[in-house]
């Protein structure tokens, strides 16, 4: 008898947690804190786990906050308004939307895929479906959706049934692999699975009832084979990078880093040659080019930005749009930011710079300061707005903040979790009556269930409104549920259910995109 695996193997998962530095990049996106996933932010009122979002779906009646008089504007001035792109009507059991596309199951359990905007679409032809890139916060350069699918359940004498295809179902491998992860919008790692075996050492990836595994148990099913890499963009795998070991690849625009199976580092660029002249890489695939203490900085076109002397500073990084350069030794050493002409955009900083977004910086000393050096609270972590695109969130142990570019602080508050969650854009108290903070109000008055940067109030039983506690307004009406989805695209895009006899149906929705 064969010997039948779990068929909900996690491509993407796989891959994140054993290919050590993935993805990364300039990208203006939200740094996700420990327990949140930017790439799961499409929080549904049905399925969140909270008590007040179950609320929005039970249809148990909330008091409406009252938008016709105004305590004084204090929210933003740039809040954004829906627009309708689209409509679904299908027959599905279940719908899941991901920031890079939805997947879906019909009634008989096969899987597809379809496209935020609702354009594309597979069809249910698949045995299992589901993401094959998984975004990195701060670093994540993905600006497109991927996804790993079978045709087929994977069993222990038939292991390689997975597929790649894109957000509009385009295909890019036939399901004839292992395992496919996306590394970025460039390169695919694929894994073909050769032999069984119950030897560690040859062993490249292993699979256990839980899916995977990062070292081997003794009832783990493990395989030896061999990895490659996909040239997305060129659709051809690159020549000659291979091996038959545990690998740690690197994907930074168009250059590969790798260890090959004799032990040896190596970089690629985009056509595929080995670079030996000594260039230094940043996550987004710029770098420096430096001989006798002459550097040359080049973007990831290889087009020329500016030179440096290596006597002045160094560049360790590229994030968030800035080069992080260093001066000085330690324990002396400054820290600053340049933009990309080299022009030096930050004050000098001691401590060693945590995260980087347009504005602000979170140092080591965990506080957070512009780029002119003003202190500004305290921040173990720091996070964009990338959807209004002007809001800061900073929170460490004592207290949570959230302020504006300029500096203007909307809301402060010491944290204590036995009586409001705040780590999100918008904090709530916690209870059976959750109440969420509107700015224009500035009190806690917004009574509904948090999807993303918004809250769901329902306004009647099976009837619910999506509302900003931005702005004090709603944003959508008369919908049984929404879903909010941060796109890899840099758009938002909310899915609004619609109530077909008398309840929610996943695959009965229109669509909207905030701007």
């Amino acid at each position: 008898m064969k010997q039948k695996m779990k068929k909900r193997v996690l491509c993407a998962v796989l891959a994140a947690i054993i290919t050590a530095g993935a993805m990364g990049g300039c990208s203006m996106g939200q740094l996700v804190p420990s327990g949140e996933s930017k790439a799961d932010s499409s929080q549904t009122a049905e399925s969140s786990q909270t008590a007040e979002s179950s609320k929005a779906e039970t249809g148990s009646k909330t008091e409406s906050v009252d938008t016709s008089e105004r305590k004084g504007s204090t929210a933003w001035n740039n809040d954004l308004a829906a627009k309708k792109i689209g409509s679904v009507k299908k027959e599905v059991s279940s719908l899941n939307a991901y920031s890079t596309g939805c997947v879906y199951v019909d009634k008989n359990k096969k899987y597809g895929i379809l496209s935020l905007d609702g354009k594309h679409d597979t069809g249910a032809k698949y045995y299992y479906a589901d993401r094959a890139n998984v975004d990195s916060g701060e670093q994540s350069t993905m600006t497109k959706g991927f996804f790993a699918v079978f045709e087929e359940e994977r069993e222990t004498d038939n292991p390689n049934v997975c597929g790649l295809v894109d957000s509009e179902g385009k295909e890019i491998l036939p399901c004839k692999y292992g395992f496919i992860s996306v590394l970025n919008d460039r390169y695919a790692q694929v894994i073909t699975a050769t032999e069984q075996t119950k030897d560690k050492d040859k062993a490249l990836y292993y699979v256990t009832s839980k899916m995977l595994s990062l070292s081997p148990d003794e009832d783990d099913i493990m395989y030896a084979g061999k990895w490659e890499i996909y040239d997305i963009e060129k659709g051809k795998f690159v020549s000659g990078v291979t091996g038959t070991k545990r690998y740690n690849i690197d994907a930074k625009g168009s250059y590969l880093e790798y260890i090959n199976d004799e032990g040896e580092k190596k970089i690629i660029d985009g056509s595929g040659s080995d670079v030996s002249d000594g260039r230094q890489i940043f996550t987004n695939g710029s770098y420096v080019l430096e001989k006798n203490g002459a550097a040359t900085v080049y973007d990831t076109n290889d087009k020329k930005l500016f030179d440096f002397s290596t006597k002045d500073y160094s560049i360790s990084d590229f994030r968030n749009c800035y080069f992080e350069a260093t001066t000085g030794n330690y324990p002396d050493t400054k820290h600053f930011l340049l933009d990309e002409s080299g022009k030096k955009v930050s004050v000098d900083f001691d401590e060693t710079i945590y995260y980087i977004f347009p504005d602000y910086v979170c140092l080591n000393d965990y506080q957070v300061y512009s780029l002119d050096g003003k202190k500004l609270c305290g921040g173990k972590t720091l996070r964009f707005d990338d959807i209004h695109r002007d809001a800061y969130l900073a929170y460490d142990d004592d207290t949570c903040s959230v302020f504006d570019k300029d500096g203007n602080m909307h809301y402060s508050a010491a944290i204590d979790n036995d009586k409001y969650y705040q780590s999100s854009f918008a904090p709530y108290t916690t209870g059976s009556d959750a109440l969420y903070y509107n700015y224009a109000d500035k009190e806690f008055n917004i009574k509904g269930a948090g999807i993303g940067n918004w809250t769901v109030q329902q306004k009647e039983e099976k009837v619910a409104t999506l509302f900003s506690t931005r702005s004090g307004k709603s944003i959508l009406d008369n919908y049984y549920s929404y879903d909010s989805v941060e796109a890899v695209d840099g758009n938002e895009y909310i899915l609004a259910y619609n109530s077909v006899n008398g309840s929610s149906s996943r695959g009965d929705y229109d669509i909207y995109i905030l701007s």
